[in-house]
């Protein structure tokens, strides 16, 4: 089915929403530019873009294009779509002012509630329409976009003259496949965006915790409620009148997003400034004005601020593994705790302990059996970043022999010994250590044998 007139569009901001949507639309036939820079428009102009859907059954589909990335625009076109950091509005629409064909429209894809008239400065006001993204997306690597459930998108004109884009926009947006809907108040569904975003966003960036894990603690659950009504009180002062239960209703997490981590997590992760200022002013302005309550907002934002106003790095976390073989069997637990699944004995290391310390200890505290330094042997470090759903952590795995029975404990739901050409399903990376410590050893006993 082809393209209506929308033919030639412009994408500022190629991060995990400009990717998706712009991937999408060029997979249907529009002419797509990205505008990207450093490491991210590299990575597009030597390998295009990769769309990764993981479903719920663990299975993976992926689609991959040639694009067309640069530094800059050059042209006219028909559609622009911002999906920068809020924080980056004003510079992107300055750099696509100029760029817009007579009649055109520019959407704002992004968090916050004041980037339509950010945008609004550079751009006609009948051209400037608000959007809502509805999704679960992540980078993984520059030029990866991860996803699960199909993102979503709600749009609206921005200001009363832009209606006449609508209709054309939902064509253009359901032929390259996307749910789209049109609202006639598009600032209330930006706030409902916001208040979602500012009970799950500034917890996660100090808690380092998934959506599903907030929800699930009564104690942040607490927090998350307090923060949402705060937004609800700071968007009537903005003449936004929310619907009933709208604080309440941000709390109702869609399964599928149990394990998200939200954009500033991920930003965190990644040592890049969270998008704090758009998520959290709003309210703390009316709070310090003296216009509303916001107690919770304002102290979570000061937290933050706190913290990323400082030099701050965040380190991936270190483990310590230890890999205990009897003859052709070897040692497993069945963890405790999620993931769920049969694993090698090992733990994190603590703050001031050596690895090797670690390693016997963790593996004496999880088995009951106790071995000293010496009797443990270095296998390797894996490091690969995705090698826990958790978060980035890097194990150092060692080898012993055993021969002693073992008594599960503190993680470990049970611990057994398995032959090795008979293993269950492990977790993490661990199958991959198993096969490196047999390609290793040729099958030998530590003690050489």
């Amino acid at each position: 089915m082809p393209l209506n007139s929308i033919k030639n569009i412009l994408v500022v901001g190629a991060g995990a929403v400009g990717g998706y949507f712009g991937a999408r639309l060029a997979l249907a036939g529009a002419e797509v530019t990205f505008i990207a820079r450093g490491g991210r428009l590299s990575a597009m102009q030597k390998g295009g873009l990769v769309l990764k859907r993981t479903d719920s059954a663990g299975g993976q589909r992926e689609d991959r294009l040639k694009v067309f990335a640069a530094e800059k625009p050059d042209g006219k076109y028909d559609l622009i779509i911002i999906s920068v950091k809020s924080m980056d509005t004003a510079a992107a629409a300055a750099i696509a002012s100029g760029h817009l064909e007579e009649g055109g429209a520019v959407v704002s894809l992004q968090n916050g509630v004041e980037n339509v008239d950010i945008i609004a400065e550079n751009f006609p006001k009948e051209s400037v329409i608000g959007g809502v993204v509805r999704s679960a997306l992540s980078n993984d690597g520059f030029n990866t976009v991860s996803y699960i459930s199909y993102p979503s998108v709600i749009i609206g004109a921005a200001f009363e003259e832009g209606r006449r884009h609508e209709a054309e926009l939902k064509t253009l947006f359901t032929l390259a496949g996307i749910q789209i809907l049109i609202t006639d108040n598009i600032r209330a569904k930006q706030w409902e965006k916001l208040i979602w975003n500012i009970a799950f966003n500034p917890l996660s960036a100090l808690t380092f915790a998934t959506c599903g894990e907030m929800v699930k603690s009564e104690r942040l659950s607490l927090i998350m409620r307090a923060v949402a009504e705060e937004a609800v009180q700071a968007a009537l002062l903005c003449g936004v009148n929310l619907r009933k239960g709208a604080a309440q209703k941000a709390l109702e997490l869609d399964p599928a997003f149990n394990d998200f981590k939200t954009s500033t997590l991920q930003d965190v992760e990644r040592n890049r400034k969270p998008e704090i200022e758009a998520i959290m002013l709003p309210v703390v302005r009316w709070a310090k004005e003296g216009k509303i309550s916001a107690p919770f907002t304002e102290c979570l934002y000061e937290l933050l601020q706190f913290r990323h106003e400082r030099w701050y790095h965040t380190f991936p976390r270190l483990a310590a593994d230890v890999l205990a073989v009897n003859g052709d069997k070897l040692l497993l637990i069945e963890r405790k705790h999620p993931p769920h699944g049969w694993a090698i004995p090992g733990g994190m290391v603590d703050y001031g302990e050596s690895v090797e310390s670690a390693a016997v200890r963790e593996f004496f505290e999880e088995t009951g059996i106790k071995k000293g330094e010496r009797d443990i042997t270095l296998l390797g470090v894996y490091s690969e970043p995705s090698r826990d759903k958790r978060g980035h952590t890097v194990s150092v795995v060692y080898y012993t022999f055993t021969d002693e029975a073992p008594i599960a404990a503190d993680d470990a739901k049970s611990a057994c010994y398995f032959p090795i050409d008979n293993l269950p399903p492990l977790v993490f990376d661990h199958k991959k250590v198993i096969e490196d410590y047999l390609a290793k050893t040729d099958g030998r006993r530590p003690d050489g044998r």
